[in-house]
């Protein structure tokens, strides 16, 4: 009689201890997505402030999803997918909202231009650009950017170079060997 309850419990602690340390995907998100975790930097080029996110590929295939109902040989495929390139969000505030949105041009047809990652003594060229319109009631423009991926290194940084946010280029410094990114629970 005592061998049924640790036949049951049994597979139910191994599913449990497999399942430990992982995250849903909605969790992963706004795991990435806080501040404190080492994926943001942000920088302050008076008067814009550039929020900028380090968005690793298994961040880009769980957005891809929009929902926790992910199945992993899908979640695998677009993973792949996304891992060749290093991607980033920026987000461009300003109190002075008009000022931002005289930027618009800029940020739709030259930014892309002047957005260079330098990794080590590498500079790479701005191989994926999205700017969203404009946001006038949060004051923000929403620009995605990705570059050719390249392996973590203590040396990078995403350098807005000759910009009119600010006279001097607006370096973002970025360490991503430090970053360690969870995992997440599948299907």
């Amino acid at each position: 009689m005592t061998k049924l309850p640790v036949l049951f419990t049994l597979p139910v602690l191994i599913t449990l201890h497999a399942c430990s340390g992982h995250m849903a995907p909605s969790e992963f998100r706004k795991h990435v997505e806080d501040d404190k975790n080492g994926f943001v930097r942000t920088v302050d080029a008076a008067p814009f402030r550039i929020r900028c996110l380090y968005m690793p590929a298994a961040y880009m295939a769980v957005m891809s999803f929009r929902s926790d109902d992910i199945p992993r040989p899908e979640f695998e495929t677009r993973e792949a997918e996304f891992a060749r390139f290093d991607m980033y969000r920026l987000d461009i505030t300003s109190d002075d909202r008009q000022e931002l949105a005289a930027l618009a041009e800029y940020f739709a047809f030259y930014m892309q231009d002047e957005t260079k990652k330098i990794y080590g003594t590498d500079t790479l060229p701005c191989a994926v650009y999205q700017a969203e319109p404009f946001d006038a009631m949060a004051g923000r423009q929403r620009i995605e950017i990705g570059f050719e991926h390249r392996d973590a290194g203590k040396d990078e940084q995403v350098l807005l170079r000759r910009t009119p946010l600010s006279a001097q280029p607006v370096s973002i410094p970025f360490d991503r060997s430090g970053i360690t990114i969870p995992q997440i629970n599948l299907n």
